[in-house]
């Protein structure tokens, strides 16, 4: 929803993203926007989304990012790193192998995005602000706050080489 720029929902997102009332503890949230069981997230919003390609993409490409960036643990689907599609098939667990396959060519023609997506990894890696696993840490050094649609995700590390960095999360298109 937010991210398909449903603004709406914002503050939905805000509460995963940080994820502090929603569980006891940080890695009890696992946090994906794809998994094996459902359409993939390229698939869906190329059947309710007006963008274009390259919006979508972008857009894909935020959604994993906050994955990646949000308070718990990661979970990347197989391929989500290259757009895969599963044809529109939303469960396809007894679909042939045409459909559940990665097409590792699609993985060659997306190159950038998949650094983009390692890059993303290695902040996670390089920073223990977006692996607290401590609530009152999370509370203590995570702010979220919104405007006009735009989430603003502030992490502080004290005594870290990174003692604060400002995520910016636009599904706005402003």
């Amino acid at each position: 929803g937010y991210f398909a720029g449903n603004t709406n929902k914002i503050w939905d997102m805000m509460r995963y993203i940080k994820n502090y009332d929603v569980f006891l503890t940080p890695e009890q949230a696992i946090n994906y926007c794809e998994c094996h069981d459902n359409e993939t997230c390229a698939d869906k919003l190329a059947y309710t989304s007006i963008d274009n390609r390259q919006q979508r993409m972008n857009r894909l490409t935020m959604m994993l990012s906050s994955v990646l960036l949000s308070i718990g643990v990661p979970f990347i689907h197989s391929g989500q790193e290259f757009y895969r599609t599963k044809h529109g098939i939303a469960n396809s667990y007894n679909a042939a192998d045409d459909i559940n396959q990665i097409k590792w060519q699609a993985r060659d023609r997306y190159q950038a995005n998949i650094e983009t997506i390692q890059n993303f990894i290695q902040l996670r890696k390089e920073n223990p602000g977006f692996r607290y696993n401590n609530p009152e840490d999370v509370k203590r050094y995570v702010s979220l706050t919104a405007d006009e649609g735009v989430i603003l995700e502030k992490v502080r590390q004290p005594n870290h080489k990174n003692e604060e960095i400002l995520v910016i999360y636009n599904p706005t298109y402003s």
